[in-house]
């Protein structure tokens, strides 16, 4: 059966969910490029940023022709392009606490910044917002959960009908990638719930590191992205119909440094990997199986889909592509 499903997504297969890649462009990953780019395993990716000028104005980058190449090929296989935001953190963390003098910043940027989106051939914008102006470990106030969620629904307001606005969220946890004080939820659940953003994709990059070596290498276990998927939707009351799961295609080694799959992937011994193991060369990553957990999880759970960073980290080559299962997965 898993032989069937992988088939199927190798040649392209239809999905009903969302399978979100954030494209990175890295001198240590370069075989994953636009022009050979799996756009039929991604339904959303997300390429480069809109400019944003020190008055707020929002400006496609007509100078990034990786961004344009996407868009141009993304549009022939029906896979979406979207875009970050562009502010800031440190304007964004006075947007967020409704500072009087950035109002005609705030004003500009909601004025400019569909006509920037369009300019670009996109489908919407993307934040990556992690209130990292302040070492907080994740803690927000239910106040400043509130006031970023009515800035992300102002923006969604100003993109207007057909374009999309998702959100980056950070997860709580004490690993690698994880944000031990994030106790409340960095959105106001009611608003999402009313439509403030249209998806949220977690940082659930899980299982990746070999600083704190408590998984067996043998393990397939899914419980950390169950864990955050019962603290999205129970404890913070956000619709699990928004939810895209992340998955990390890197990981943490002990010099915490991030070894991309392509990289990994490309070992001897990593080639064509058994998709039960997630361990090579003594470097823990989310295995194949795993992946695939999380996709059936998705799908059991009624989540709208996946989100990979960075899909530019995976590898097309050595039997050793990462997408394929999560979206086997969703559609098992």
């Amino acid at each position: 059966m898993i032989q069937l499903l992988l088939t199927l997504a190798l040649c392209g297969m239809s999905n009903a969910f969302m399978t979100s890649g954030y494209f990175v462009e890295s001198s240590g990953c370069p075989e994953i490029t636009a022009e050979n780019y799996p756009y039929d395993q991604y339904s959303h990716t997300l390429v480069g940023s809109l400019l944003v000028a020190v008055n707020g104005t929002a400006m496609c980058d007509t100078s990034d022709l990786v961004l344009k190449r996407f868009v141009q090929l993304g549009s022939a296989h029906s896979t979406l392009i979207l875009l970050r935001e562009g502010i800031p953190n440190t304007a964004m963390a006075q947007i967020i606490a409704r500072n009087a003098s950035w109002d005609a910043y705030r004003a500009t940027y909601l004025a400019t910044v569909r006509s920037a989106v369009v300019a670009c051939g996109c489908a919407g914008i993307e934040f990556d917002h992690e209130f990292d102006t302040v070492q907080n470990e994740g803690y927000v106030t239910p106040l400043q959960a509130t006031q970023y969620t009515q800035f992300l629904s102002e923006v969604k307001a100003a993109l207007g009908p057909g374009m999309l606005l998702n959100v980056d969220m950070g997860v709580f946890g004490v690993t690698l990638g994880s944000f031990p004080l994030m106790f409340n939820s960095w959105l106001n659940a009611s608003m999402v719930r009313n439509g403030a953003v249209d998806y949220i994709n977690t940082m659930s990059y899980h299982l990746n590191s070999n600083i704190i070596p408590i998984w067996d290498q043998y393990s397939t276990s899914i419980l950390p992205w169950e864990k955050d998927f019962n603290v999205l939707t129970v404890l913070w009351d956000l619709p699990a119909e928004k939810i895209n799961l992340g998955i990390p295609f890197y990981s943490f080694n002990k010099t915490t440094s991030e070894p991309a799959w392509c990289l990994l992937s490309a070992l001897p011994s990593c080639q064509n990997i058994d998709p039960q193991l997630n361990k090579c060369q003594d470097i823990r990553f989310v295995g194949k199986q795993q992946i695939f957990n999380i996709g059936k999880l998705v799908k059991d759970k009624g989540m709208s889909g996946i989100f990979v960073f960075a899909s530019g980290y995976d590898t097309l080559s050595y039997n050793n592509t990462l997408i394929t299962y999560g979206n086997m997965g969703m559609n098992s």
